[in-house]
């Protein structure tokens, strides 16, 4: 039980893990033993699986099952470029809206400061 399977984000928040070249999808888990499908499942109709001990936050294997197809390298790669780019996005996104609130905050500023002058002014 030495084997560690990478970790690898998706699309939809929940992890994959990389088995030997096969991204696989979690199926369920009962406290430190995750049960997986492979991810081309339903596209593919692969009945590979995996069992993992999770362990220090990292996902030992157990056993694994033959998939009805050639593993997929890239897949992995691919996977979490897409998640990086994603995340990426989020946080620009984020930065951009908090540099709006900072906007439309400082102009409020600015609109009352120019009620107070001009109140002084009256005086």
């Amino acid at each position: 039980m030495d084997e560690v399977c990478d970790i690898v984000p998706s699309n939809k928040g929940n992890n994959k893990i990389n088995v030997r070249g096969y991204l696989m999808v979690k199926e369920r888990n009962r406290e430190a033993i995750f049960y997986w499908c492979c991810a081309k499942r339903k596209s593919e109709g692969c009945k590979g699986r995996a069992v993992t001990t999770l362990c220090n936050n990292l996902h030992y294997l157990r056993s694994c099952t033959d998939h009805n197809h050639a593993p997929q390298a890239s897949d992995a790669g691919v996977a979490k470029l897409t998640a990086q780019i994603k995340l990426f996005q989020k946080k620009f996104i984020l930065t951009s809206h908090h540099l709006m609130l900072f906007v439309e905050q400082l102009a409020v500023l600015e609109n009352q400061k120019c009620h107070l002058s001009h109140k002084i002014l009256l005086k």
